[in-house]
């Protein structure tokens, strides 16, 4: 696949997607939490998967790999980071953030 993004995280899961392949018949998920080493977490016919359960603030970045009717891979696709987070611990002016990258969140919570 020639993208790969990330469409949501929360605090144990991450959802992601990524364009189609010419040819693919399924597509190989890998994930790292260490930055170095990518292990295939699924393989699947469609082009959105969800990550879960996963522990909350983990970092993790993902990569796919298309397969086609003959059993073979093709490259990677690009790489894409991000890390779960308690969302209902982001807030501006004490209200809750939908959004954790917002410019108006403050940060965690107090207590």
């Amino acid at each position: 696949p020639a993208s790969l993004w990330i469409n949501s995280e929360t605090d144990d899961s991450v959802a992601i997607e990524w364009t189609t392949a010419t040819g693919a018949i399924t597509y190989r998920i890998f994930r790292s939490i260490d930055g170095d080493v990518f292990q295939v977490v699924d393989e699947i016919a469609g082009t959105t998967y969800t990550d879960t359960p996963l522990q909350s603030g983990t970092p993790v970045e993902y990569k796919i790999r298309s397969v086609n009717a003959d059993g073979v891979s093709t490259g990677f696709s690009p790489v894409a980071a991000t890390s779960t987070t308690t969302i209902h611990q982001w807030n501006y002016l004490g209200i809750p953030c939908p959004e954790r990258r917002s410019t108006k969140c403050t940060g965690p919570i107090p207590g």
